[in-house]
């Protein structure tokens, strides 16, 4: 379990999940896999099998970040991603 607080919103096909961390990550390198990873965490999704983690990372699109937050909206029209996150936690 992570100490991060993750917000679950869905609507006309976008997945949006806002998440704040508990501490300051390192935005340095690949930004983009470090704020998805450290999202995958705080949805204790960080197990979750390659393939689904590459469906995620497709359709994400982050709409804002600090070291401490990010913002993500998920192009999901089918539900599938919804689906998988809403019954995991």
């Amino acid at each position: 379990m992570t100490d991060d607080k993750a917000y679950i919103r869905y609507g006309e096909g976008i997945l949006t999940i806002d998440c704040v961390f508990k501490e300051e990550i390192l935005l340095k390198g690949n930004m983009f896999k470090r704020l998805m990873n450290r999202l995958l965490t705080a949805l204790n999704l960080e197990r979750v099998s390659d393939a689904f983690k590459n469906k995620i990372y497709d359709n994400a699109t982050i709409t804002n970040f600090t070291n401490k937050s990010v913002g993500v909206d998920i192009n999901d029209p089918k539900y599938d991603i919804t689906r998988f996150v809403i019954n995991s936690r």
